[in-house]
């Protein structure tokens, strides 16, 4: 497996799949090795996985509304999986803020500008 080659240092993509929701890759750093675990940081915790088969140390697989972690090597497909998911934050964050925009003016704004609010978001996509 990959993770046998994996040093400290290394970049490699972290899939958090939720149960109810899409799966969100980032780029992370590798921490640390151990004989038999690969270590990366996610937010203020490390997050131990197998070397032997990726798995995370201590998951027995599992319930039903639970988050997934996976570890996956850092190659051209899942470079992109990570700048889509950079890309479908920032979507989610313009139509949060157009949102609270609107919600925010109600009372000020005109309907013309409350339509080009929602026309400059409309045509945003997520693919």
């Amino acid at each position: 497996m990959w993770l046998q080659d994996v040093k400290a240092g290394d970049k490699v993509v972290l899939g958090i799949s939720h149960t109810m929701g899409n799966t969100h890759y980032y780029l992370v750093s590798v921490e640390r090795v151990t004989s038999t675990q690969v270590i990366v940081s996610v937010g203020n915790s490390d997050k131990r996985f197998r070397k032997s088969d990726g798995g995370v140390v201590g998951d027995n697989g599992s319930g039903w509304m639970r988050t997934r972690y996976y570890l996956h090597p850092l190659n051209e497909e899942n470079a992109r999986r990570v700048l889509q998911t950079q890309e479908d934050s920032k979507l989610a964050a313009l139509r949060r803020e157009s949102r609270d925009i609107i919600a925010g003016n109600w009372p000020n704004l005109t309907k013309e500008q409350c339509e080009a609010i929602i026309e400059a978001t409309s045509g945003l996509s997520t693919s």
